[in-house]
C-alpha cells in the first residue's frame, strides 16, 4: 500500500518562487511507485487549494489558473486529512500519512 505524501508548496512568504522550485523537484524526485502524491498550493494571498493539474506548471507558477479545490488542513491523534470543498459546497476528506511542507 502506498504511503499518501501531502506536499505543500508556496504561501505568503518571499520566498514563494523558490517554495515552487524546490516541491517540484521533491515531487519529481519521490518514487510514483511507493508514494502517492497529494500536491497541496498556497497562493500569494494565503488560500490552500488541492492541486490536480500538471506537475510542470508549479514551478512557472502557473499552477493556480483553474479547476482548484480549496482545502483546509484536519490534523488529529488517529488521522490527518485535507477537507476539500468541492463545487456542490459539500466536503470530501481526502486522507494521508504524511505532510511535506516545502
Amino acid at each position: 500500500m502506498k504511503k499518501k505524501i501531502c506536499v505543500i508548496f508556496g504561501g505568503e512568504s518571499t520566498e514563494y518562487e523558490v517554495s515552487l522550485r524546490s516541491a517540484y523537484s521533491v515531487i519529481e524526485k519521490l518514487d510514483k511507485d511507493k508514494f502517492e502524491i497529494i500536491p497541496v498550493g498556497i497562493r500569494k494571498d494565503g488560500k490552500w487549494f488541492l492541486y490536480e493539474g500538471s506537475y510542470d506548471k508549479i514551478p512557472t507558477d502557473n499552477w493556480y489558473d483553474n479547476g482548484l479545490l480549496p482545502v483546509s488542513i484536519m490534523h488529529g491523534q488517529k488521522e490527518s486529512a485535507l477537507l476539500a470543498l468541492k463545487p456542490d459546497g459539500t466536503y470530501e476528506k481526502i486522507l494521508f500519512d504524511v505532510a511535506f511542507p516545502v
